[in-house]
């Protein structure tokens, strides 16, 4: 990944290329629609992406894209997203390689415990989250 690639919003431009990456485009167009959707990218050339919405006052990233450094390029970014908007935490489902994310401040949250919303977000999944 070059040096000068960059965070932005997931545009209309960018559903094709999404697609091609695995992201379905009624969740890259609800994401454009929110303004929680944003591609690491350097010109027409994509490297990662992610789209998130709100559920039970966490910002839950529902779909993360790229590899492990753009992954994580995407994940500070939706931390910033979520302090921005004065929300209590990031949640997301946990991936392969969560010890990356469990060193960066996360911890798993006990499937009995996660709220109404988190639980049908997680669809069986174990979710992580980070307070801010």
């Amino acid at each position: 990944m070059p040096p000068e690639a960059s965070i932005r919003a997931i545009t209309a431009a960018d559903f094709g290329p999404l697609a091609a990456m695995g992201l379905d485009q009624t969740i890259a167009m609800r994401a454009q629609a929110q303004d929680m959707g944003w591609v690491l990218g350097n010109g027409d050339e994509i490297f990662g992406a992610a789209t998130a919405y709100l559920t039970d006052g966490t910002v839950f990233l529902d779909r993360l894209l790229g590899s492990e450094p753009a992954q994580l390029q995407l994940i500070d970014h939706a931390l910033a997203y979520a302090r921005w908007s004065y929300a209590p935490a990031l949640t997301l489902c946990a991936p392969a390689n969560a010890d990356t994310l469990l060193a960066r401040g996360f911890v798993g949250i006990d499937p009995d415990r996660l709220t109404s919303g988190l639980h049908a977000a997680a669809n069986g999944r174990k979710v992580l989250m980070r307070r801010l």
